[in-house]
């Protein structure tokens, strides 16, 4: 057997390292440590050890560089237990097993060049996917995490109960934020650096809006249960207004998605009808000049057209 068979199997363990550090080591690194903090007899030397740790965290991720930095925090807002150097082997993984399937299909080094840069970026894309439809399903839960949370204020319970309480009935992403949320607060944080932490991994202007009414509420007082009340109805007409507007700008956006579509439709049906015509014309110089002319101004056209439907409310 070709020993070349053998090297595609290089990425596919670093793909089954991933995995398994996703989603079975990091739960029992899990179970470990919340194990050892119930088994804690002193709760002092315990807040002490932790908060030691934070200081540590803290001190590393101020060393770490500003991309990693931004792709930990992607992994916040995504709610996946990887790490950065963790998510770059998994990606690594994936651009040799890109790099090589080609060249066993029989392919040439181009197509294994494309294949490994597809791959590399896979994983980047998915992280991009996943963040857009978790910060999506953030915004359309807010609302009724407003809500509850002030009903819990009227029922008489503090913030960090209400946070808990609204955490334990709803769904990620709500559960798993504001956990950590009355998690940082429960183990000595301050009420600012966990609504801080929050805003950042739920990068939304209405949590912000949230955010700053709390910190301005407990520095002048007032009614905490009426203000969240008037925002969450704020939050839910400017919604409204929103889908409106939505719905108005519809059709503009179809017939921009048709115009931007239209010379790529009648290219390909060009190719289709004449291909030795089109092959002539892909391949001669001032052919090739007129197509770079025309992609030019069709990028130029789009962002145009971008800019026309799209309305800021």
């Amino acid at each position: 057997m070709n020993p070349i068979y053998f090297i595609p199997a290089i990425p596919v363990l670093f793909i089954i390292g991933g995995v398994y550090f996703t989603f079975f080591a990091k739960r029992d690194q899990a179970r470990e440590f919340v194990q050892q903090l119930f088994d804690e007899q002193d709760r002092s030397e315990h807040i002490k050890r932790i908060q030691q740790h934070h200081f540590i965290l803290k001190k590393k991720n101020k060393d770490q560089s500003p991309f990693m930095q931004k792709l930990d925090m992607d992994m916040e807002r995504a709610n996946l237990m990887l790490k950065p150097n963790e998510f770059i082997l998994i990606s690594l993984g994936f651009c040799l097993l890109g790099f090589m399937f080609p060249f066993i299909m029989g392919k040439g080094f181009l197509i294994a060049l494309g294949c490994a840069v597809v791959g590399l970026f896979l994983p980047k894309l998915y992280l991009k996917v996943r963040i857009m439809f978790r910060m999506k399903k953030a915004r359309a839960q807010f609302p009724d995490v407003l809500d509850m949370m002030v009903s819990c204020f009227k029922s008489g319970y503090g913030f960090s109960r209400a946070v808990q309480v609204v955490s334990e009935n709803f769904t990620d992403p709500w559960s798993t934020e504001l956990s950590k949320v009355a998690t940082e607060m429960n183990f000595g944080s301050t009420l600012d650096d966990a609504l801080f932490s929050l805003a950042k991994r739920v990068p939304n202007p209405d949590v912000a809006l949230f955010v700053t009414a709390v910190l301005i509420q407990k520095e002048t007082g007032g009614n905490l249960a009426g203000l969240l009340q008037n925002l969450s109805n704020t939050i839910r007409e400017r919604y409204k207004l929103i889908s409106k507007v939505g719905a108005l700008s519809a059709q503009g956006k179809l017939s921009a998605v048709v115009v931007f579509l239209l010379p790529f439709g009648l290219a390909g049906i060009l190719t289709l009808l004449m291909p030795v015509a089109m092959d002539h014309f892909a391949h001669n110089p001032i052919g090739q000049f007129l197509i770079g002319f025309a992609l030019f101004w069709q990028a130029i056209g789009g962002v145009v057209l971008k800019k026309i439907v799209t309305l800021e409310v």
